[in-house]
């Protein structure tokens, strides 16, 4: 019995999680990063990448960084079977009215197959990655799977399952997107999801629609320059200081679907904030619709006995709370006399032949004290069969919650281990329940020396490429600086030939004369000036035509390449070779890291985050510890209480056979008086050790009242148990006959999740 209830009181704790996490403060999801392409290693492109937005050093937008977070909230369920993961991608306007679908199909080959038969109504069909081909055959598309998975996406115009409206209020006022561009005021941004498909189904004697369920998460990104004093109606909002990132949780259907208030699981999310010169980046919203599709609810007809169970709790929770109550005021008041029964048995000791006279009433009021000691056993053994109760759940809760622990850190290292930055710095974890806080402090003090050695050794593999590159410019600049040099070296050559070549002629030019015609400082009378400067020209159109022919060409290149060779080979021209390649590395350093920071930051962050929630849960898990602990040690008090319980009783009784004798002896009351004397202090000591003992049981109780048996009883009401578990089962059944949105085969199993991409304002 104790194991269909645990099952059962689980089904119920999925069963109110809408309303939970909906109404609470302070509750966080953490997705860590995983390999780029996704969910199982698949690459998602989509169109419509988001532009205009900032980016950070990487290259990639917050916004494209929120999209894969999201894509990640849900992963597949592994399994050995052939299974189809689609995912639909919307592309909205600032009002959330749909401008093109995507859909993005990946059909798991679990079974290794050689061929896998599909139905899809997708057209645009196109290979997403290589590795596979198809045939259609009788409508379905026959894949060439080859024992690998398969990927394709396509468009579709088909009516969404769900679809989305945002609107915008300004200072109570709605106002169309456009419109909303540099204002400032107060904002109200409502996200409200509507859920198409439904199916008919029984619950009790009535047919009713039952919606397919879907749970919803709308991501945005905030400038804390923009927006200010944000806040979620079901959700959470963190805030870095620079940037305020919001995410939003709805339940578009499920409230209609189980006859509860909206409110308690809203299809909607509000997000309103102060703004100054409204502006908003693009926002993201996930859909899927397996929050309840894998609830086993074949026992759900032992409900009643549940309720049963939960009602004989309370009872006597408040029965234990009532006698503790009680027990605890008693004993206070004990105490707080016991200085006075101690003077008073001391009085008593010393006027103990005054007593004669009142024997007969000290006879009367020990009947009444062994009357009032046996109730007070009663009682007390009743709070111990409660405490033993309770005691008994202690490993029970502890186990359950290392469990659950154990379980975060399992899912933690298989994210950090699958990080793919985290692969190329060669750090992996195995974080553990002792060694959490130090792996993850460890990882985040050793990213930088880490990141700073990989990038060295990326940039030392192309230094062969660096240096013949630097070598190649620092050859053009001294090829560019000794052209001109042999060139002119070359001419000189040239017009020593001509000058001789046209005195051999008969013409009489020298050098001399022909510097000075070309420097303009000949002088002579004008016959002899213009045969001067006739021959000059004559030897000047010689000199250019030997400078144009292919020989002289030739000659300038050879001389060139040869002094260049004799530069570069100098030690002077090795050292700034050596110099700028240093250089150049330098740069590529720094220019890999400036481009890696921002993926760090990103990367730190999330590692901060997922220890803050480790942190979190540490607590908890400290402070069950605690707990347990504290109600061993009420047990343990309560079984001292018992035994000291039944020694008052016993006491009592012999209290009264003394008062008995009493009243025929004095003497023999005298000495009893002073073994009472005696024993006072003693007496004293136990009544204060009850008293503070019987406190902290008192508390613990109301503890746990407050915190387990009232939380639970008041989210069920016994009456809506038989109805209750027909809609889960209705809602789980229709869950699961969702499987695709584009089309599926009948002999697959699948799963889809929708991401609305909703443009910026």
């Amino acid at each position: 019995m104790l194991d269909r209830k645990s099952r059962l009181i689980r089904i119920g704790a999925v069963c109110a999680t809408g309303v939970l996490v909906a109404g609470a403060a302070g509750t966080t999801a953490y997705a860590g990063a995983r390999k780029a392409g996704g969910a199982g290693g698949t690459e998602d492109r989509t169109e419509g990448a988001a532009t205009g937005s900032s980016e950070d050093a990487d290259g990639r937008s917050l916004e494209e960084k929120l999209e894969d977070e999201l894509k990640e909230i849900w992963q597949p369920v592994e399994t050995d079977g052939i299974v189809k993961e689609e995912t639909v991608y919307i592309m909205a306007d600032a009002d959330g009215s749909s401008s093109k679908v995507i859909v993005s199909d990946w059909i798991r080959n679990g079974e290794q197959a050689a061929s896998i038969t599909d139905v899809t109504n997708l057209t645009n069909l196109t290979e997403v990655k290589e590795g596979g081909s198809y045939v259609v055959q009788d409508g379905s598309y026959v894949w060439q799977a080859d024992g690998n998975d398969i990927y394709y996406q396509g468009t579709m115009d088909d009516r969404l399952p769900l679809t989305l409206t945002v609107t915008y209020t300004l200072d109570g006022r709605q106002m169309a997107p456009g419109d909303m561009e540099g204002k400032s005021g107060h904002v109200v941004m409502r996200y409200s999801f509507e859920v198409h498909e439904q199916e008919t189904v029984m619950i009790g004697d009535t047919e009713e629609q039952i919606t397919v369920p879907f749970t919803t998460v709308t991501g945005m990104i905030l400038d804390n320059d923009t927006f200010r004093n944000v806040e979620v109606s079901s959700g959470k909002v963190i805030n870095d200081g620079d940037r305020i990132a919001v995410a939003g949780l709805a339940f578009p259907g499920m409230a209609q679907n189980l006859d509860l208030d909206e409110e308690k699981l809203p299809g909607y999310v509000e997000v309103e904030a102060d703004v100054t010169d409204f502006s908003l980046k693009t926002v993201y919203c996930v859909a899927m619709n397996n929050l309840v599709r894998n609830l086993n609810l074949d026992d759900a007809d032992s409900m009643g006995e549940l309720m049963e169970a939960l009602d004989e709790m309370t009872d006597a929770v408040g029965r234990l709370l009532d006698g503790s109550d009680r027990l605890y005021d008693g004993l206070d008041t004990l105490y707080d006399k016991s200085g006075e029964l101690k003077k008073g048995v001391s009085e008593l000791y010393d006027g103990a032949g005054k007593l004669k006279d009142g024997a007969a009433r000290l006879a009367e009021g020990a009947e009444t004290l062994q009357n009032g000691s046996g109730n007070l056993l009663n009682g007390v053994q009743q709070l111990q069969a409660g405490l033993n109760q309770l005691a008994a759940n202690n490993d029970t809760l502890n186990g359950g919650a290392r469990q659950v622990f154990e379980s975060l850190l399992a899912t933690a290292n298989a994210q950090l281990n699958g990080n793919e930055q985290l692969q190329q710095l060669g750090i992996s974890v195995h974080l553990t329940v002792e060694n959490y806080d130090e792996e993850l402090n460890g990882i985040l003090e050793g990213m930088d020396e880490a990141v700073l050695a990989a990038v060295r050794a990326e940039v030392d593999k192309n230094e062969e490429a660096i240096t013949a590159g630097v070598t190649e410019a620092v050859e053009r600049q001294v090829e560019l600086r000794v052209t001109p040099l042999v060139t002119a070296a070359v001419r000189e050559q040239v017009t020593d030939g001509v000058l001789q070549a046209m005195q051999a002629q008969g013409i009489s030019l020298n050098r001399e004369q022909y510097l000075a015609v070309k420097q303009g400082s000949v002088s002579g009378n004008d016959p002899q000036m213009a045969a001067l400067i006739q021959a000059v020209t004559a030897a000047d159109a010689a000199i250019e035509q030997q400078m144009a022919s292919d020989h002289i060409r030739g000659t300038v290149e050879a001389e060139t390449e040869k002094a260049v060779a004799q530069q570069m080979a100098s030690e002077e021209i090795r050292d700034t070779v050596a110099a700028n390649v240093k250089a150049q590395k330098e740069k590529l350093v720094s220019d890999n890291l400036a481009a890696m920071s921002g993926s760090l930051s990103a990367g730190a962050a999330q590692i901060a985050g997922l220890k803050q929630s480790l942190d979190s849960y540490n607590t908890f898990y400290q402070g069950l510890l605690t707990y347990t602990a504290g109600v061993e040690g009420a047990k343990n008090g309560c079984d001292q209480l018992a035994a000291g319980a039944v020694q008052l009783r016993d006491g009592a009784a012999q209290l009264l056979g003394g008062a008995g004798e009493l009243c025929s002896g004095t003497g023999e009351l005298y000495d009893g008086v002073g073994a009472l004397n005696d024993g006072s202090g003693a007496l004293i000591d136990g009544v204060r050790q009850l008293r503070d003992g019987a406190g902290e049981m008192k508390d613990g109780l109301v503890r746990f009242d407050e915190e387990g048996i009232s939380r639970i009883t008041d989210a069920f009401d016994e009456e809506d148990m038989d109805i209750l578990s027909q809609r889960l089962k209705a809602i789980a059944d229709v869950s699961r006959s969702y499987r695709s949105y584009a089309g599926i085969a009948d002999d697959m199993e699948g799963n889809v999740k929708f991401i609305f991409k909703i443009e910026g304002i």
